[in-house]
């Protein structure tokens, strides 16, 4: 016999984690693409829960920011802050932009 509030309620944690596991695929699947048409290697990308940098007061929390540390074609170290997602339609969209902190 099923528990009924049991049953959906573990339904429920399913498939939010279920969606918060695709938003972090697609989050860093944009940012890996953004990296190839850069030509940079992605040394690190640390995701900006709390201060998201020059986006502070110019994301939605449709976005995604990170910070990353990457190697450019001439073996220099540079570090940006990278936005993925449109701020209405957040991940669906494939725009990236970056502010470089340089």
């Amino acid at each position: 016999m099923f528990n009924a509030p049991w049953d959906l309620l573990v339904g429920l944690i399913f498939l939010v984690a279920v969606a918060v596991i695709l938003r972090e695929w697609r989050a860093r699947s944009l940012l890996a693409e953004w990296a190839r048409s850069q030509r940079v290697d992605v040394l690190s990308a640390r995701r900006c829960w709390l201060w998201r940098g020059p986006y502070a007061w110019r994301s939605s929390k449709n976005q995604t920011v990170f910070y990353v540390t990457v190697r450019d074609a001439a073996s220099q170290i540079r570090r940006a802050y990278v936005r993925v997602g449109s701020f209405f339609f957040g991940l669906i969209s494939n725009q990236v932009d970056q502010v470089w902190d340089d």
